[in-house]
C-alpha cells in the first residue's frame, strides 16, 4: 500500500511539472509587435497579410509562420512567379524577449510564360481542337489554376463525346533559362463507349419506361455526361420522386459498353391543396366562409399522366369548378397534350362555360413553351346581368415559362418567370335588357408573372412575386367575365376573394421568411395591388374610368405535417383594425 501511494504521489508531481513546463512554454512565446513585408510588387501588403494566419498582437508561432510562407509561395506559383523565393524570417526581440518584430523579404523573380506544349496520345480530337479548349497558350503567363481548368475542360469534352474513362496527365515540366515553362499533356482516351442499357432501381409505382423516357437516353446512344446530368435534373423536377440518386455508370458486356443505373425513391405524387377563408360580418351583410380545393394526380398509375380537379367559392353566390387532363409524350414525341372544362357561376351576374386544349413541350433544360385554344360561352343572369351580353368566344394563345426554382413547394433559391399572349374572337348576342354596341369583337390579353427567391441568411429567405395583366379590346368597356380578378389568399391578402377586378391589374407579394424546417417557415408579408377598368354610368350613360391601389400586410405560417404543408395567413387591408383581419387557412397534402 505504501509503494502504491508513493507511486501515485510521484505521478501527480510529474503531471504537475509537465503542466508547468507546457504553460511556461506558452508564456515564452513572444508577442508579434510589428510585421514588415518587403520586396513584393505583384501583391499589396494588405493582400499578403490577408493570406497569412500570423497577426500582429498574437504570439508568434513558428509552425504557423512556416505554413504562411508556404501559402504565399503557392499563391505566387499560381500567379506565374515560379521562381519566387522567401528568405528566412528576420526576428528582432526587445530586451526581455516578450515582443518581437518580424521582417519577411520576398524575391518574386520574373513572370514565367508558357513555352512549348507537347500533346501526346491524341486520337479522336485534333490538336487544333484541343488548343481551342485551352486558355493557356504559348507566350501567356503561366497560372496553375488556369492549367487545372483547361485539363478539366478537356476531360469534359471527352466525357460528352463517348470517352468517360479518358485520363489526362500533365508531365515533363521544364523551366528554361529564358523563364519559359515547357510541359506535356499525355492523353489516354480509352474506349469510345455506348449505352448498353438503362436500368431504373427503386421505382415501385412509376413505370421503368417512363423513367427511361424522361431521362432522354436510349440504348446505343454515345455516352454523354452532359446528357446524363440534364436527364438527372429532369427526373428531379418531375415531382414524381422523393429522391433521385446519382446515376451510376457500370461496365457493360464489352469494354465499349456501359450500363446506366438510375436509383430513385418514389415520392408522393398526388396533391390536395385546400384554402379556407372567413370574411367577418359588416353592417350590410353577415360573415361567411370562402374556400378552394385543388386535387391533383401528377403520376396517374405510374404513367406520368396528370389529372386535376378544382373547386372554389369566393362568396355565397359565386363558385368555380374545373377538371383537366394531360397526356405526356403524345405519339412518343416530347409533347404534352391536355384539355380542360370549367364552369363559373358569378353571383347573380352570369354563368360561364369554358372548354380548352393545350399543348406544351420543353425548349431546353428549364424552358417550356406552349399553345392553347379555348371556346367560351357566357349566359347573363336575368336578375343581375342587365349590362352584360350573351357571347361566344374563340381564343388562341401562346405562353413561355422559365423555371429554375430549387424546390417546387418550398423554394429557397431561383425563380419562375412566365408570360402569355392570348387573342380573343368574340360574337356578342343581344338580350332582353342589353344591346351590345358591337356584335363582333377582338381583344388581346397579355399576362406576365415573376417569382424570385433569395436566401439572405442561412435560415432566412426573401420571396418576391410580381404579376401583371392587361386587355386591349375593341370594346370600350371590357365585360366583367373577361376582366382579371384581384383579392384573396393567392393575390392580395387582407381582402375578400376576387374583391376587385380590372382590365389592367398589377400586384406584388413580398415575404420575409424565417425557415423552421425543410418545408416549414413563418413570415411577414406585404402585398400591393393596382386595378383599372372602365364602366358606363347607368344614369348618364357616360363612360367612367375606375382605378385604385390597395395594400395588404400581415403574418403567416407554413408547417410541414402528416396532413401536408399547413398554412395560416392573417392579413389586414387598408383601414382595418386588428379585429377586422382576414384569415386564410390552407393545406397542401401529398399522398
Amino acid at each position: 500500500m505504501v509503494d502504491i501511494a508513493r507511486r501515485a504521489f510521484l505521478l501527480i508531481l510529474l503531471s504537475l511539472q509537465l503542466g508547468w513546463w507546457s504553460g511556461a512554454a506558452g508564456e515564452d512565446q513572444a508577442l508579434l509587435h510589428k510585421m514588415d513585408i518587403q520586396g513584393h510588387k505583384a501583391a499589396s501588403t494588405r493582400t499578403i497579410l490577408k493570406m497569412m494566419v500570423t497577426r500582429e498582437g498574437r504570439p508568434l508561432d513558428d509552425a504557423i509562420l512556416e505554413g504562411d510562407i508556404q501559402s504565399l509561395l503557392s499563391w505566387y506559383r499560381d500567379e506565374g512567379y515560379l521562381r519566387a523565393h522567401i528568405f528566412p524570417p528576420k526576428l528582432s526581440f526587445n530586451q526581455d524577449s516578450s515582443q518581437v518584430d518580424l521582417t519577411l523579404l520576398i524575391n518574386e523573380g520574373p513572370l514565367v510564360r508558357i513555352g512549348q506544349v507537347e500533346i501526346q496520345g491524341k486520337g479522336w480530337l485534333r490538336r487544333e481542337t484541343i488548343e481551342e479548349q485551352m486558355d493557356l497558350r504559348s507566350g501567356q503567363v503561366f497560372r496553375g489554376d488556369v492549367l487545372e481548368a483547361d485539363v478539366q475542360r478537356l476531360l469534359t469534352v471527352y466525357e460528352n463525346n463517348g470517352h468517360p474513362y479518358c485520363q489526362i496527365q500533365v508531365t515533363q515540366f521544364r523551366l528554361t533559362a529564358e523563364d519559359r515553362l515547357d510541359f506535356g499533356l499525355t492523353i489516354q482516351e480509352g474506349a469510345r463507349v455506348r449505352v448498353q442499357s438503362v436500368v431504373p432501381e427503386g421505382n415501385t409505382i412509376t413505370k421503368s419506361s417512363v423513367i427511361c423516357r424522361e431521362l432522354g437516353i436510349d440504348e446505343g446512344d454515345l455516352y454523354n455526361q452532359r446528357a446524363i446530368e440534364q436527364g438527372h435534373r429532369r427526373l428531379q423536377r418531375l415531382g414524381f420522386f422523393g429522391e433521385v440518386g446519382e446515376i451510376q455508370v457500370l461496365p457493360g458486356d464489352r469494354s465499349d459498353l456501359a450500363v446506366l443505373v438510375v436509383p430513385v425513391v418514389e415520392g408522393r405524387t398526388n396533391t390536395i391543396d385546400g384554402v379556407l377563408g372567413y370574411q367577418p360580418a359588416t353592417e350590410q351583410r353577415d360573415g361567411y366562409f370562402t374556400g378552394l380545393l385543388d386535387l391533383s394526380f401528377r403520376n396517374l398509375m405510374g404513367t406520368g399522366r396528370r389529372v386535376e380537379a378544382a373547386w372554389s367559392r369566393c362568396d355565397p353566390l359565386s363558385s368555380k369548378l374545373r377538371f383537366a387532363y394531360q397526356e405526356p409524350w403524345l405519339l412518343g414525341l416530347p409533347l404534352t397534350l391536355g384539355g380542360y372544362i370549367q364552369q363559373v357561376n358569378q353571383d347573380s351576374s352570369y354563368a360561364q362555360t369554358d372548354l380548352g386544349i393545350q399543348a406544351h413541350s420543353a425548349i431546353g433544360e428549364h424552358v417550356i413553351g406552349g399553345v392553347m385554344f379555348d371556346w367560351q360561352r357566357v349566359i347573363p343572369d336575368i336578375k343581375g346581368g342587365q349590362d352584360l351580353p350573351g357571347s361566344r368566344s374563340y381564343l388562341a394563345g401562346v405562353w413561355l415559362e422559365l423555371d429554375i426554382r430549387d424546390d417546387l413547394l418550398a423554394p429557397r433559391r431561383g425563380g419562375r418567370y412566365q408570360t402569355m399572349i392570348r387573342q380573343r374572337f368574340k360574337k356578342n348576342q343581344a338580350t332582353e335588357t342589353y344591346q351590345p354596341a358591337r356584335s363582333r369583337v377582338e381583344s388581346t390579353e397579355f399576362t406576365g408573372e415573376l417569382e424570385q427567391y433569395v436566401r439572405v441568411f442561412r435560415h432566412q429567405v426573401v420571396a418576391v412575386n410580381l404579376h401583371l395583366g392587361e386587355i386591349y379590346s375593341d370594346e370600350v368597356v371590357v365585360p366583367l367575365n373577361e376582366q382579371f380578378k384581384l383579392g384573396g389568399a393567392r393575390t392580395l391578402r387582407g381582402y375578400r376573394e376576387e374583391q376587385f377586378h380590372g382590365s389592367r391589374i398589377i400586384w406584388a407579394n413580398l415575404e420575409y421568411r424565417f425557415l423552421l424546417g425543410r418545408r416549414s417557415w413563418s413570415f411577414l408579408f406585404l402585398d400591393a395591388g393596382h386595378y383599372f377598368y372602365r364602366k358606363i354610368d347607368p344614369l348618364t350613360e357616360v363612360v367612367q374610368e375606375v382605378s385604385g391601389e390597395k395594400i395588404g400586410y400581415g403574418v403567416g405560417l407554413r408547417l410541414e405535417s402528416r396532413l401536408g404543408i399547413v398554412g395560416v395567413d392573417y392579413g389586414l387591408g387598408e383601414g382595418d383594425g386588428l379585429a377586422d383581419g382576414k384569415v386564410h387557412f390552407g393545406v397542401i397534402n401529398e399522398f
